[in-house]
């Protein structure tokens, strides 16, 4: 009679890993860097915006009495409250299943997907290329602007930023992403820097895509040719045999930007990436931006009628950019 081998056996134990992996490591920058306002009383939110009125730098005659008068105006803006949800449910037999690597049952881990998935989609929103809109009683629910509608030089389709308040054309680029050179950059900072009157403090949410576009702007001196000695030199360590090639901050004479990656910018609105996520950047001036819940993020219960736990993850934000000036973007898909 032959010997037992492994082959052979029946009854053998399934060996799983208690741990379960996932190999997205998603970050929410923009609006975990947002001020959170305080919570509005309705889904409609106005706040003033101004842009001080230019000095005279003539003579007054001697004696002359004062004739003409001139004021401070002000403007409105409005931002617009969206619910967003993220359902979970589970049968009976799947919540009392023991199943590797769920310390907390296949119950706990759906509710903190739920919640992970909520905050994609509130990052994914003030991001994205969307118009707000508001319920109508039909099919349109509320909605809330995004932060690549917010800065625009084109007028919005509903509640649109005055034209005195929206960004200039030279702070918008949308041309193919290998045209864009740190002169055609710099270009837009002085744009902005202009509108600002000031020197530039920039936050930069970039698609991978077009944060390589930018490291590579630093890696060689793009006058140079063969027969041209360039005038711009790069250092490298070399004792420590490396090749770094990683460039996160970015000055120039108009002003400075921070990056930082992103893969929610530009999304489709079922939070696939579209042609322009991965491409397209936005540049702003984070003390400009506020979220405002009208609700917080929170975990709902809904009873059990019979087929299992369910519930549901959810909140009411409102994304408000207090003055689109001075900020830009890159919006493009090629």
């Amino acid at each position: 009679m032959p010997g037992a081998f492994e082959i052979d056996q029946v009854g053998q134990i399934q060996e799983i890993s208690n741990e379960v992996f996932n190999i997205r490591a998603d970050e929410t920058p923009f609006t975990s860097m947002m001020k959170k306002d305080p919570k509005p009383s309705k889904k409609l939110a106005d706040f003033q915006v101004e842009d001080y009125r230019k000095g005279s730098l003539n003579g007054i005659m001697d004696g002359a009495d004062v004739t003409s008068f001139s004021h401070q105006g002000r403007e409105m803006l409005h931002a617009v409250a969206q619910k967003f949800r993220e359902p979970w449910m589970v049968s009976d037999f799947a919540d009392v299943t023991q199943v590797a690597g769920l310390p907390n049952g296949e119950t706990g881990r759906q509710k903190m997907q739920a919640a992970k998935a909520l905050k994609f989609g509130l990052e994914g929103r003030a991001l994205s290329d969307q118009e707000c809109s508001i319920d109508d009683g039909g099919a349109t629910p509320n909605e809330t602007r995004g932060g690549l509608l917010w800065i625009d030089d084109a007028e919005q389709a509903l509640y649109p930023v005055p034209e005195a308040f929206r960004p200039s054309a030279d702070q918008i680029y949308e041309d193919a992403l290998a045209d864009l050179t740190e002169v055609e950059f710099e270009a837009m900072l002085a744009s902005a820097f202009q509108e600002k009157h000031g020197v530039l403090d920039l936050d930069g949410y970039l698609g991978i895509e077009l944060k390589r576009q930018m490291t590579n702007w630093t890696s060689r001196d793009p006058d140079a040719s063969a027969t041209d000695v360039p005038i711009r030199t790069f250092n490298q360590d070399a004792t420590k045999k490396a090749m770094i090639k990683v460039v996160d901050f970015f000055q120039f004479d108009s002003g400075k930007v921070r990056s930082h990656l992103s893969t929610f910018i530009a999304l489709n609105t079922d939070g696939s990436p579209s042609d322009y996520t991965h491409k397209s950047g936005l540049f702003v001036a984070v003390s400009m931006w506020a979220m405002a819940f009208m609700r917080k993020p929170g975990m709902t219960t809904l009873p059990n009628l019979g087929g299992g736990p369910r519930g549901f993850s959810d909140c009411i934000a409102m994304v408000k950019c207090f003055n689109p000036l001075a900020q830009m973007k890159v919006y493009t898909d090629s």
